[in-house]
């Protein structure tokens, strides 16, 4: 009986005998041993049953945060997870605490299209989550992330928000230059060209660094009437460029301008092509320079 003791063994006439258990049955089986009592050689088996013990698990499931943030270019954020268990007997707490295994995922039809869920160690403590995807809208955009512990079900649920995505905008004119030309026979003097153009201004707007649309937009030219000299590299020649028939273009902002650009050289034999750089000034700051180029002709 070695789960069991008596208190005596022997006696004369009626003897009470008590039979206890050595410990408490903390095991998920019934303990059993049988007692044998002679009596002037008449033997007796007793049954000695002790129960097996309520065997039972406190759970617990705990998270650091319920948002995860993530920035509208993309990025990661992390989250620690408590997931365990204690054995309890009878009601009473037994032993020490030991993970749980737990999954995470983010709920079908969440709005990100390329994401990682992973957890950063192997006692899945550590939960990264990061999207790899651009918000390219300009408001926030959510999606859940649920965690489940695996024995009790338990869950937790986490919002993953990702920002707006960054505006910007960028500015051209169509066409970006214009060209006049020396002829061969004139690029040794002094020789004055012009040429009309005509530019429209247009401004695109970008959600994190991806164009979304485009518009026309209107534009002025603070120094259209001033004019600029130009000094050729590792040359004696000056370049003179200034714009004509401009209208009021240097106050009123307007869609598309037409005008003259006008260049002059000084004499000398010009090489290589020069420019000058009239900064447009768009209606909502925005800025985007409108060159005239001076190329010599050559063969």
């Amino acid at each position: 009986m070695a789960d069991f003791e008596v208190d005596k063994t022997s006696g004369k006439g009626p003897t009470l005998v008590m039979v206890h258990p050595l410990k408490m049955n903390d095991t998920e089986s019934d303990k059993k041993a049988s007692l044998i009592v002679d009596v002037n050689g008449v033997t007796k088996t007793v049954s000695l049953l002790q129960k097996k013990s309520t065997l039972s698990y406190e759970y617990q499931l705990e998270v650091d945060k319920d948002i995860l943030n993530i920035p509208g270019k993309g990025g990661t954020d992390t989250l620690v997870v408590t997931s365990r268990r204690r054995r309890m007997i009878n009601g009473t707490p037994q032993g020490d605490w030991e993970n749980v295994h737990v999954i995470a995922e983010l709920v079908e039809g969440n709005p990100f299209t390329d994401y990682v869920v992973r957890f950063t160690d192997q006692t899945e403590k550590n939960l990264e989550v990061k999207i790899n995807s651009k918000n390219k809208t300009e408001q926030d955009i959510t999606g859940t992330l649920i965690i489940k512990q695996s024995e009790s079900n338990d869950t937790k649920t986490i919002k993953v928000i990702q920002a707006a995505g960054t505006v910007s905008y960028t500015y051209r004119l169509e066409p970006p230059t214009v060209n006049l030309l020396v002829p061969k026979d004139q690029n040794v003097n002094e020789y004055e060209t012009s040429v009309g153009f005509t530019i429209t201004g247009y401004r695109s707007k970008l959600i994190e660094g991806e164009k979304v649309s485009e518009e026309v937009m209107a534009f002025k030219i603070p120094t259209v009437g001033q004019s600029q000299d130009v000094k050729l590299f590792n040359s004696n020649v000056t370049v003179t460029y200034w714009i004509t028939n401009y209208g009021n273009i240097s106050n009123t902002p307007k869609t598309t301008l037409s005008a003259t650009v006008h260049a002059k050289k000084t004499a000398g034999v010009m090489i290589n092509g020069t420019s000058a750089n009239f900064e447009c000034v768009f209606t909502d700051g925005g800025k985007y320079a409108f060159t005239p180029i001076l190329v010599a002709q050559l063969v």
